[in-house]
């Protein structure tokens, strides 16, 4: 009887133990993943914020760190045609236009109805001189858009480099400007050209009707200038005058008399 009464006391005790050890036993690791810290990107979402990092470099006139940003972008989606485009304005805006029009050629490529393509390459081919190839170009954009008033006065300046007065003067006044300001832009774009008897022509009528028309008695006083040289000197008379200076194709046009492209 004894020894059964210590035989229940040693179940007893280690039974005790049992249940005491399970407090205090270590927990078994688990094998759940952990959550990561950081999400990963997609390419998408990747070049939307190089796209907000470039515009803001742009913004900013960091022109270069801008458009290696918008490369990065455009290496991460290469049919980001907003990068592109941003590519190729600002290739124009630094004299690369070769570059530039590449980059518009790429946004056609990708979307053929961008309007802003077609006008921003047809500027590029202006600048290189191609004024066929530039006139096409606008004229696809003015399609596209027929109220944007920028493509038809660029078309304008096309028009009038190219010999074309009369279409010349129909597309600054449907770009908004008046009969006197469409002569005083048809007045300067032959100054451009180097055309000088027939902006000088355009400058004297324009007197003729408006003689207190200050901007036109200033181009003509410049034609004076430049009419001692000869066309090259005249050229470089007229690039540097701060009256005459073109405006880049990425600014919005104004109907003022002394506008530029």
């Amino acid at each position: 009887m004894r020894l059964f009464k210590q035989v229940g006391l040693i179940i007893i005790v280690l039974a005790l133990q049992m249940v005491a050890g399970c407090g205090t036993m270590p927990r078994q690791p688990t094998h759940q993943t952990p959550v990561e810290e950081t999400a990963h990107l997609t390419p998408a979402q990747t070049s939307d914020v190089q796209i907000s990092l470039a515009s803001s470099l742009e913004n900013r006139g960091e022109l270069d760190p801008a458009i290696e940003m918008y490369e990065k972008a455009v290496k991460q989606d290469p049919k980001r045609t907003d990068a592109i485009l941003r590519l190729a304005i600002l290739h124009g805006k630094q004299g690369r236009l070769s570059e530039s029009e590449s980059m518009f050629r790429k946004v056609l490529t990708l979307k053929p109805q961008e309007a802003q393509a077609h006008g921003g390459l047809g500027y590029s081919l202006y600048l290189q001189g191609r004024m066929s190839d530039a006139e096409v170009s606008i004229r696809r954009a003015v399609e596209i858009e027929p109220e944007n008033k920028r493509y038809r006065n660029n078309l304008a300046l096309v028009l009038a480099r190219s010999g074309k007065n009369k279409e010349a003067l129909e597309e600054y006044i449907r770009s908004g400007c008046t009969a006197i300001e469409a002569q005083n832009n048809l007045a300067f774009a032959l100054t451009l050209e180097g055309n000088i008897p027939e902006a000088k022509k355009q400058y004297q009528q324009l007197l003729a009707e408006s003689p207190a028309h200050a901007v036109a008695r200033v181009g003509l006083q410049h034609l004076e200038i430049v009419a001692m040289k000869d066309k090259r000197m005249g050229d470089q008379a007229v690039n540097n005058s701060s009256q005459l200076t073109p405006v880049s194709y990425v600014e919005p046009v104004t109907k003022q008399s002394g506008n530029k492209p």
